[in-house]
C-alpha cells in the first residue's frame, strides 16, 4: 500500500520522480516508435516494405504510447505540474494558517 501512496504523490504538483532526465528521454523514445509505427503502418506499402500490422491497429498502438506518455510521464516529471494538489504542509506561521504560494 505504501508503494502505491508513494506512486501517487509522484503526480503531486510539485513532486517529481528521483531520475526526471531518464523518463523524459523515455518519453522522447516513446513518441519517436509511436511516429515510426504510424509511419511504416501508413507509408511501408507505398516504399516497397509491407508491414504486417493494419493502419487503424497502428493507430490505435501509437495513440495509446502518446496518451500514456502525455498523461502520466510529464506530470511525473516536472515540479511545475500536477494531476494532484499538493500535499497541505503546516508553515511556520503562529496564527495556524498553511502556506499557499504554491499555485501562485
Amino acid at each position: 500500500m505504501s508503494k502505491l501512496l508513494a506512486l501517487l504523490n509522484v503526480f503531486r504538483f510539485g513532486s517529481e520522480v528521483a531520475n526526471p532526465t531518464l523518463w523524459k528521454m523515455g518519453h522522447i523514445s516513446g513518441s519517436v516508435v509511436a511516429g515510426l509505427i504510424l509511419a511504416m503502418a501508413h507509408f511501408g506499402d507505398s516504399v516497397g516494405y509491407h508491414v504486417a500490422i493494419d493502419q487503424v491497429a497502428a493507430d490505435k498502438i501509437a495513440a495509446a504510447i502518446l496518451i500514456i506518455a502525455n498523461i502520466f510521464i510529464v506530470p511525473a516529471t516536472s515540479k511545475k505540474v500536477g494531476l494532484l494538489p499538493p500535499k497541505s504542509q503546516a508553515s511556520d506561521k503562529t496564527d495556524g494558517t498553511t502556506d499557499e504560494t504554491l499555485y501562485n
